[in-house]
C-alpha cells in the first residue's frame, strides 16, 4: 500500500472509533466549529489538563469538535495512555475529542504550523457540515465554559465585520517583526502571491510574488509592518479556507506537473468504508467529481513544489488566512498603532499583560478578543486574578508559572 493511503487508512480508523463512539453515547453531528489542534509529545502536559477541563465542558463539546492533530498513530496511543495515567476516570466512551494523524512533515516545513494546516486540510476534504475552524496550538486553558454556547454567533459576527487588528510592532528588524525565516508579515504575503514568470520586484527581496498582490497587502499592512498575529482567537471561515487551498492547488496544476498525475492516480480504497460509516464525511468517487483536495496540498508544501509552497509550509499558518481575506477584499487590517502607547515586543495580545492599563483597555473594547495569553504578574498587572467571562481560553499557559500548581 502507498504510504499516502497507509495514512489515511489510520486517520480512516481513528473517524470510524470516534464516530462509533459517538453514537454509543447517543448524541449526533450538530457541532458547527472544528477545533483543530497541534499536539505533539513535549506539549501532552499541557494539552491533558485542557482535555480534563474539555471532558467537564458540556456547552463547549455541543458547539465545537475537538480534533488534535497526532504526528503518528503511536504519539496518539501515547497520549490516551499519559491522559489515563493522568485522570484514570477519563471517559473515553463519550465523544471528547476526534483524534487527526497528520501526513509526514514536507521537507523544510515547520511543523508546529503545518499541522494545523493539515489538520484543516483533513477537514476541508473528508469533512461536510462545518462553517468555521479554530487553529491553535496544545499550550491552552479552558477560561470559561459557558462561553461556548455564543462562539458561533460570535464568530459570524466577527466574519461578517471584516476586521483584523494589529499594530506596527518594534520586532528585531526595526519596525518589521522577523523569525530565523525573516519577516513574517512578508513571507506569509509571499505564500499568496503566485509570481509573474521572470518577475522579481526589488520592494520585496524575499519572493517573486505577484507585484499586484503584494503591494495590496503592502498597502494594508502599512509595508509589511502591521502585526495581527493571534490578536484574535485564530478562526477561519470553511468556504474562504477552501478558496484558499484551490488557489494554492491551482499554482501546484502550472508549477508543479507531477501534482495533477499524483493526485489523480491515488486510490481511495477506505472511501467506501468512510461514507457508509460516517455520514458527514465527504469524498468523491472520482477525481472529475471534486477539487483537487485540500490534504493533496498540504502534502506539497515543502522543497520541491515552488517557490509559494515552500514558503507556505513555514510561514505563520493563520497570518497567511487572514491576509488571504484581505486579498480577496472581505477583510481589512485596522492599524491600532496611533490608539495604543506601547509597541514593543510580540503581537498585541501576546503582550496584553505587559501593557499598560489604558491600553489593555482599547485592546478590549476595540477588538473583544475571544482568548487572552494565561495572565502573569507584571509591572503593569502587579494584581493577577482578572476573569473575562467573554474570553473563552487561555493561550501560552507553557509560559505561565502557576500552571504547574493548578488543579484541572
Amino acid at each position: 500500500m502507498r504510504a499516502s493511503n497507509f495514512i489515511y487508512s489510520l486517520v480512516a480508523a481513528s473517524f470510524i472509533e470516534t464516530y462509533a463512539l459517538r453514537q454509543r453515547g447517543g448524541s449526533s453531528h450538530s457541532a458547527k466549529v472544528a477545533g483543530i489542534v497541534a499536539v505533539h509529545p513535549p506539549t501532552f502536559r499541557y494539552f491533558t489538563k485542557f482535555m480534563r477541563q474539555w471532558e467537564q465542558c458540556p456547552e463547549g463539546r455541543e458547539t465545537m469538535d475537538l480534533m488534535p492533530v497526532f504526528s503518528t498513530e503511536e504519539d496518539h496511543d501515547t497520549f490516551k495512555r499519559q491522559l489515563k495515567k493522568q485522570y484514570s476516570d477519563f471517559n473515553f466512551d463519550d465523544h471528547v475529542f476526534t483524534p487527526l494523524i497528520s501526513q509526514s512533515v514536507p521537507s523544510g516545513a515547520k511543523p508546529g504550523a503545518w499541522k494545523k494546516l493539515d489538520g484543516l486540510a483533513q477537514v476541508l476534504s473528508h469533512m461536510d457540515g462545518y462553517e468555521f475552524a479554530l487553529i491553535f496550538d496544545a499550550e491552552v486553558r479552558l477560561n470559561t465554559c459557558e462561553g461556548f454556547a455564543h462562539l458561533l454567533d460570535n464568530l459570524r459576527k466577527k466574519h461578517v465585520a471584516g476586521i483584523w487588528y494589529g499594530d506596527r510592532v518594534r520586532g528585531r528588524n526595526g519596525m518589521v517583526v522577523d523569525s530565523d525565516d525573516g519577516p513574517v508579515v512578508q513571507n506569509a504575503a509571499c505564500s499568496l502571491a503566485p509570481p509573474i514568470k521572470g518577475h522579481r520586484n526589488s520592494a520585496w527581496e524575499n519572493c517573486t510574488g505577484n507585484p499586484s498582490v503584494m503591494q495590496k497587502i503592502a498597502q494594508e499592512t502599512h509595508g509589511f509592518q502591521i502585526y495581527t498575529w493571534w490578536n484574535e482567537l485564530p478562526y477561519v471561515h470553511i468556504d474562504t479556507a477552501q478558496r484558499m487551498f484551490q488557489s494554492w492547488a491551482e499554482f501546484l496544476k502550472i508549477t508543479d506537473h507531477s501534482f495533477d498525475e499524483m493526485r489523480t492516480s491515488v486510490s481511495c480504497e477506505q472511501c467506501h468504508v468512510w461514507t457508509n460509516m460516517i455520514p458527514h464525511m465527504q469524498v468523491a468517487t472520482s477525481p472529475d467529481q471534486r477539487n483537487i483536495p485540500a490534504t493533496s496540498v498540504t502534502g506539497s508544501m515543502g522543497v520541491g513544489h515552488g517557490e509559494i509552497m515552500e514558503i507556505a509550509g513555514r510561514a505563520f499558518e493563520h497570518l497567511m488566512y487572514q491576509l488571504y481575506t484581505v486579498i480577496e477584499g472581505s477583510f481589512h487590517i485596522q492599524d491600532l498603532t496611533s490608539a495604543m502607547r506601547d509597541h514593543r515586543g510580540s503581537s498585541v495580545l501576546e503582550r496584553f499583560w505587559y501593557l499598560p492599563e489604558e491600553d489593555r483597555k482599547t485592546v478590549l473594547e476595540t477588538i473583544h478578543p475571544l482568548w487572552l495569553p494565561c495572565e502573569v504578574r507584571t509591572k503593569a498587572n502587579p494584581h493577577p486574578g482578572r476573569h473575562f467571562p467573554s474570553v473563552l481560553l487561555n493561550f501560552h499557559v507553557d509560559r505561565c508559572a502557576s500552571f504547574e500548581h493548578e488543579s484541572p
